[in-house]
């Protein structure tokens, strides 16, 4: 997607105004957070310079101002290789004193500065016990569980890393609040908290969850589920995809699989995804789930999935991952060679000319 956006500023820029509409529909129309990605955000700095930074600044900086999580540097992101970031530093500067979302992006990027500043070199261990210490002082486990009684917070962020760093103990409480839980909004930010963390126990609650017609709820459960290695869970995800009436559905079995994965799925999930046809948005999810899939399982053989998700995953990220481990396995068969001697990915381009050149 990334390089649609900018392929199209660049025929924006070239004088087409369609895709210079289009681009910022794209871009601005998006459900823009600070956890995940966001596409078009640089092609629109192309486009439309500081403009554009203004713009996400303040969008960006609503996000920030309604959720207290810390969030990564974006400036550097939105000017790379346009020479825009000192004008753009400077406008920044002068419109957070009347603009409060904007002040709020601002004070992110002088924090995340501050914070370069004084970072002396350290091992990679010693870069995680600090998170993990500031984590643990700014999200204790009283300030989670108050938060998801009250609702804070749109986005999983806060819950993810509380949930990453948190002691068994203290899983063991989210979950037992989960359980004696009503309310399918607190369930949901609760749910948040095993989205990167093992589950205490498949409690009857988490499974009842997984089948909630509120589709946050049901992926936030899937998600909790799937970080569990256990037979139930892949028997979960079997049923999910031989059931599957939509990508969704598909998506959130193959994410059941990751941990759970059996030499026979591969067939099932070919003879799922022969089925349907994912958008972009959800070929780049379910590739992610079969990325992980096979990193789970590096001693299986599973070049059919592998060939799949380069012939439909949108992301060339993810596309170079596929291609490298297709080589590795000697999976990579001269028709994909030819096709990826024209992938929009340079990277992809090198591997297959060496491996043609050989």
């Amino acid at each position: 997607m990334e390089h649609f956006c900018e392929m199209t500023a660049q025929m924006a820029i070239n004088g087409d105004g369609i895709a210079a509409m289009a681009l910022r529909d794209c871009v601005l129309g998006q459900p823009l957070t600070h956890v995940d990605d966001q596409y078009g955000c640089r092609a629109l700095v192309l486009l439309d310079g500081v403009d554009a930074i203004v713009e996400l600044a303040r969008r960006f900086g609503k996000l920030l101002t309604d959720d207290s999580d810390d969030a990564w540097s974006f400036l550097n992101d939105f000017t790379d290789g346009t020479g825009l970031h000192p004008s753009a530093e400077t406008t920044l500067r002068k419109l957070s004193e009347t603009d409060d979302a904007i002040k709020a992006f601002w004070s992110n990027e002088q924090a995340w500065a501050l914070r370069e500043q004084r970072n002396t070199p350290q091992t990679k261990e010693q870069g995680m016990q600090e998170v993990r210490e500031r984590t643990r002082r700014e999200l204790p486990l009283e300030k989670i569980l108050d938060d998801a009684q009250a609702r804070v917070g749109q986005y999983p962020s806060r819950y993810m890393r509380f949930g990453r760093y948190a002691t068994e103990d203290e899983l063991r409480a989210v979950l037992l609040r989960l359980r004696n839980e009503s309310d399918e909004e607190v369930c949901l930010r609760l749910l948040w908290v095993f989205g990167r963390a093992s589950l205490p126990d498949l409690h009857p609650r988490v499974w009842q969850l997984a089948e909630s017609k509120n589709d946050n709820v049901r992926d936030a459960a899937v998600t909790a589920l799937a970080q569990c290695t256990d037979p139930r869970v892949g028997d979960f995800g079997r049923a999910m995809l031989r059931s599957a009436l939509s990508t969704t559905t598909a998506a959130e079995g193959l994410e059941a699989l990751v941990k759970n994965f059996q030499p026979d799925d591969q067939a099932l999930i070919m003879a799922v995804l022969s089925h349907i046809a994912p958008s972009d948005e959800e070929a780049h999810n379910m590739g992610f789930s079969i990325s992980n899939i096979c990193r789970e399982n590096a001693s299986s053989n599973l070049s059919d999935l592998l060939i799949w998700d380069y012939e439909n995953n949108p992301c060339t990220l993810c596309r170079s991952y596929t291609v490298t481990r297709m080589l590795g396995i000697g999976a990579l068969s001269p028709r994909l060679i030819s096709e990826c001697l024209h992938d929009a990915n340079e990277e992809i381009r090198q591997l297959a000319q060496e491996t043609a050149s050989r």
